[in-house]
């Protein structure tokens, strides 16, 4: 059997001083609470080591009762012999005071009372007593152990047959002092991510203490933000557990953009505080929109798909810009429309570029460009949109159509690219034969383009057909055959030819068949005229088998013989039933009378021109007809038609002499009026000579005359 040491009689002492509420707290056992409830024993542990004493709980009732144990016997208990209830505080703390409502007994050897753990008598022990009554006890010590103790402290035993050893306590308090911090750690949540943070955050924390944790507070900037309760109770010596949990702090806790503290105060069971605290960076602003964007390269539909945008960043309160976010939607999308979108993001500190966009398929798309920072705060609502991310990688379809009996000479082209559209269409063609092609002039439209195969320019013969068509971006493609596989090939002429001749009538005379002289009308194309004459023209426009084409529509066009003169219309006759007309050429300069026939889309179109040629007139005068030599005359004259010379028409004198006409001067006529003079004294004649003179007109770019001559004048000269 276990004996228990013996103990010295015991000296009572007390504290003088009461303590503060933090680091005490108090552990109640037997205890009756107001409204007659009651806390049972869960802190004192009974200690019965042998028969001769015993320990045990009746709460409620006589309370936490340690004894000696009763025999009738005569026997005794021998010394040392006992039991007791032990109250052990958690480690680092001791207990600093007890209060109860104690009955006490010990008389004949028996010791009760309260044991410390040196272990010492600290209340009681020897001939105590309260004479069966419960007396309120408060004793202050310092002490790790509390025992409430009976024991036989004679070394001749102790007598079994009365009830000599007692200590019973009801309403028991014991204040355990508690000097030690409870240790705190913030383990996780988003306040340990470091960098910048934005929206709601949280915060993970452990708190420890031997005497467990009682509350846990979060402060925020110094406010207090929320407090978790720890699970504790009055009746056990260790009050608390530890505890461990997590706070949810809300965007708004945090107030401005910027740094910011959390801390994280513990309190454990003796109410002793400890903390701890994490620095937070937080920015609950997006950034403004991006600055200058620009998509940088040629603008319009492009054949690769490879993008390049750039901008400048908007500055920064708090954090920094870290990543680009984009999204790439069809151009037909509303602004708030997401069907057929693609989002993607870049990341990079003060990115200002994305180099490597792409599309998702060909098409015209837009981009909206918004930005985030580091904190994760981004607005698509402050995105920039940019248009004319056109890409195209298909070059069109294209085949030429059947040709249309109604328009033969129309070359169609069927083409079609249903993306970018078409850009540009070129037809060429090119005889048999011949090494080089000839571009047609070709006109876009809705279904492709097309060009005209002029039968009446190009020369007669089958011609080869070629296609070329690019899109928006620039891609090509060229056929050269019909949309039905055959080649391309034409035959020209294409449409009914036509014939239209045109001139001056003139009768001529021809040899008939029986030998006999006949007369038949001519078309001169190369009339001449003097001056001030008009010129009757007569012509006919035929098909094949000089067949007429009646009631058509002929235009005429003149262009007077002067460099650079354009051409303008000067009328429109139509034909006769016999496909004949008639046109006076007005007086006038020499010049090109151009007569067309436009033609139809089945028959051909046909010119004619018709050379005028006006002779220039100028008259000739002399002051005297009979001149010795040595005298003086003077030449005069006016020549007729408009001038544009600046420096007047050249006029040249000639003499007519050894069988031929040779100039001797050459005036000039006035811009102005046309009249030319010149003096002329004879000196080399010798004997009688008669001289014949002219003047003559030659022809100039500048002057629309053929060249003219005047009458003769003589001139008789009496010489030496």
């Amino acid at each position: 059997m276990k004996r228990l040491l013996g103990l010295a009689i015991p000296a009572l002492f007390f504290a003088t001083a009461t303590p503060a509420s933090a680091g005490f707290y108090d552990v109640k056992a037997c205890y009756s609470t107001p409204g007659g409830g009651w806390i049972g024993n869960y802190s004192w542990a009974a200690d019965v080591p042998g028969p001769y004493a015993t320990a045990y709980t009746a709460c409620p009732g006589e309370g936490i009762v340690t004894r000696m144990s009763g025999a009738n016997d005569g026997s005794r208990a021998p010394y040392g012999a006992g039991a007791r209830h032990v109250f052990t505080a958690p480690p680092g703390t001791h207990v600093a005071r007890f209060r109860a409502n104690v009955n006490q007994s010990s008389f004949r050897g028996w010791y009760a009372g309260l044991v410390d753990s040196s272990p010492r008598w600290i209340w009681c022990g020897n001939a105590c007593t309260t004479w069966g009554q419960y007396w309120w006890t408060d004793v202050w010590m310092h002490t790790p152990q509390l025992m409430a103790q009976v024991t036989c402290g004679d070394f001749g035993g102790c007598p079994r047959w009365n009830l000599d050893g007692l200590m019973t306590m009801r309403d028991v308090i014991v204040t355990v002092e508690d000097t030690v911090p409870p240790g705190v750690s913030i383990t996780g949540g988003s306040v340990t991510a470091g960098g910048w943070r934005n929206s709601n955050q949280d915060v993970h924390y452990s708190a420890w203490d031997s005497t467990g944790i009682r509350a846990v507070e979060v402060f925020v900037d110094g406010q207090l933000r929320g407090r978790h309760a720890g699970r504790c109770s009055d009746a056990a010596p260790r009050p608390c557990d530890d505890l461990t949990g997590a706070f949810a702090l809300s965007a708004d806790m945090f107030g401005g953009d910027g740094g910011h503290t959390v801390l994280i105060k513990a309190f454990d069971g003796a109410w002793n505080p400890s903390e701890t605290m994490r620095d937070v960076l937080i920015d609950r602003s997006a950034p403004a929109q991006p600055i200058e964007v620009e998509l940088v390269g040629q603008n319009g539909w492009r054949a690769q798909n490879l993008y390049k945008l750039r901008w400048r960043n908007p500055p920064q309160d708090a954090s920094p810009i870290v990543k680009a976010r984009y999204a790439v939607c069809p151009s037909a999308n509303s602004a708030a429309e997401p069907e057929g979108c693609e989002y993607g993001s870049r990341n990079g500190h003060d990115l200002t570029a994305l180099t490597d966009l792409r599309v998702p398929r060909p098409g015209d798309w837009n981009l909206s460009l918004w930005l985030e920072d580091e904190a994760g705060n981004a607005d698509p609502e402050r995105s920039v949109s940019v248009r004319g991310l056109r890409f195209d990688d298909t070059p069109p379809t294209l085949g030429f159509a059947v040709p249309r009996d109604s328009d033969p000479t129309r070359v169609r082209v069927l083409a079609e690219d249903t993306t970018s559209g078409i850009a540009t269409g070129q037809i060429e063609a090119r005889r048999r034969g011949d090494e080089a092609w000839r571009s047609l002039p070709t006109t876009l439209g809705d279904d492709g383009f097309s060009a005209l195969l002029d039968d009446e320019a190009l020369p007669k013969g089958e011609y080869e057909l070629r296609a070329r068509a690019t899109d928006m971006a620039a891609n090509e493609r060229s056929t050269q055959s019909q949309k039905d596989g055959q080649p391309a090939l034409r035959k020209l002429p294409l449409r009914i030819s036509t014939r239209l001749a045109v001139g001056r009538p003139t009768r001529v005379r021809a040899r008939g068949a029986n030998g006999k002289r006949q007369y038949r009308t001519v078309l001169i194309v190369r009339p001449r005229a003097r001056y001030g004459r008009t010129i009757p023209l007569r012509g006919r426009l035929t098909t094949p088998g000089a067949n007429p084409l009646a009631e058509a529509e002929v235009e005429v066009w003149e262009q007077t013989k002067l460099r650079s003169a354009p051409w303008r219309r000067i009328g429109l006759i139509r034909t006769s039933l016999a496909g004949s007309f008639r046109f006076k050429a007005l007086r006038g300069p020499s010049r090109l009378l151009r007569f067309r026939y436009p033609g139809t889309a089945t028959i051909q179109a046909r010119s004619t021109e018709v050379d005028l040629r006006v002779r220039a007139v100028t008259s000739l005068k002399v002051t005297d007809r009979r001149v010795v030599n040595g005298e003086e005359i003077r030449f005069s004259g006016r020549l007729k038609g408009r001038q544009t010379a600046e420096t007047g028409k050249l006029i040249h004198l000639q003499v007519y002499t050894r069988g031929r006409w040779s100039t001797f001067a050459t005036p000039r006529a006035s811009r102005a009026d046309g009249r030319w003079r010149l003096p002329y004294r004879f000196s080399a004649t010798r004997g009688v000579v008669r001289y014949r003179f002219r003047a003559l007109v030659p022809r100039e770019a500048s002057f629309p005359y053929e060249t003219g001559v005047s009458h003769s004048v003589k001139v008789l000269v009496r010489g030496l």
